[in-house]
């Protein structure tokens, strides 16, 4: 398997993290994202990958000799003599590269004005730990727990500690808007190890909508906009959205709109990752988060209700006008536990 490349449509985190047991020499994806959960794993793994070639599952063969360049984002398909030899030679080179890494991983992290840095790891599951101790890191960074219960035919037995409920239903008289009510119970014992409640920044909700969906405003009520903009991210943008609303509209004049009374603080907002799409798995998107600020102590609960609109600019700020004069004054709904 160490001769093979993957060449497929579309690569889910869940099978990336197979790739530890398969040990493909590369993959190559039509859809996707730089920033996508599949490249990290991909990089975290080793894995030379290129995504968002669009065609290459069409255009390329089986057992058609490939070379895929993640460094530069190329794929060269059935290369000369001349050019497999150059990449022969980089191969060769890179190896003797992180042969001399590995002289110098117990050496400290520490910069030139004398602050130490902590070099930490990344790891999906706990066979992870071998490879994290053979490359020096001091401990773990992120601990991707989903990875615990991901492609397993059960959910794991172990209790849970927190259960987050939601309700769809359309809003009365508004069929082109549909209203969420979400519940987050906290099951944590009082007396855990995370210690004491801290109050933190809280998503209400995190919405994220196709990247064709590009033309981002803030409502200001009575059909008035302002248009907001951003490089891509994280980090994301902040918007103060007056009528707690915004909307994400298409070159088509069709949109899609949030509305969070609930929400008390700024709201995130802004692209993620590069390049257009309207394919909803794809790595590329439009983000926005409306915030609130909670203290989610053991055995508390906190409640709240989004909205979302969709239709055409004036149908969009009719219907946020309405939802406006109906439930400006809606707050979370919070029941403390124990701290």
């Amino acid at each position: 398997e160490s001769a093979i490349i993957l060449v497929a449509h579309d690569i889910s985190p869940a099978d990336a993290i197979q790739f530890k047991q398969h040990h493909f020499a590369a993959f190559i994806t039509d859809v996707g994202g730089a920033t996508s959960h599949t490249a990290i794993l991909a990089r975290s793994l080793n894995i030379p990958s290129i995504v968002a070639l669009q065609r290459a599952r069409d255009l390329i063969n089986n057992c058609e000799l490939i070379i895929v360049d993640g460094t530069l984002g190329v794929v060269i398909v059935n290369p000369s003599k001349e050019i497999l030899a150059e990449y022969e030679l980089r191969q060769n080179q890179w190896a003797l590269e992180q042969q001399k890494l590995k002289r110098i991983k117990s050496t400290k992290a520490v910069t030139m004005c004398g602050m130490h840095i902590e070099l930490q790891a990344n790891i999906e599951g706990p066979e992870d730990v071998d490879a994290v101790k053979a490359s020096g890191a001091t401990g773990i960074g992120l601990y991707r727990t989903e990875f615990l219960f991901m492609n397993k035919r059960e959910m794991p037995d172990e209790e849970a500690q927190a259960v987050m409920r939601q309700w769809t239903s359309f809003e009365t008289s508004m069929p082109n808007v549909v209203v969420v009510r979400c519940e987050f119970e906290s099951q944590r014992a009082t007396e855990d190890r995370w210690g004491p409640a801290v109050a933190r920044p809280q998503e209400v909700p995190a919405c994220y909508f196709t990247r064709n969906f590009r033309d981002v405003r803030s409502y200001l009520g009575k059909n008035d906009w302002t248009k907001e903009s951003v490089p891509p991210g994280p980090p994301w943008g902040k918007a103060n959205p007056p009528r707690k609303s915004m909307a994400f509209f298409e070159e088509n004049g069709q949109g899609v709109a949030v509305f969070s009374p609930c929400s008390t603080k700024a709201w995130n907002f802004g692209p993620h990752a590069h390049g257009a799409s309207n394919e909803p798995t794809a790595g590329p998107c439009m983000h926005v988060a409306p915030l609130d600020m909670v203290k989610l102590g053991p055995k508390s609960i906190y409640r709240f209700r989004y909205w979302i609109v969709v239709g055409n600019q004036d149908k969009v700020a009719e219907q946020l006008d309405a939802l406006w004069d109906a439930h400006a004054e809606e707050r979370a709904e919070f029941i403390a536990g124990a701290d």
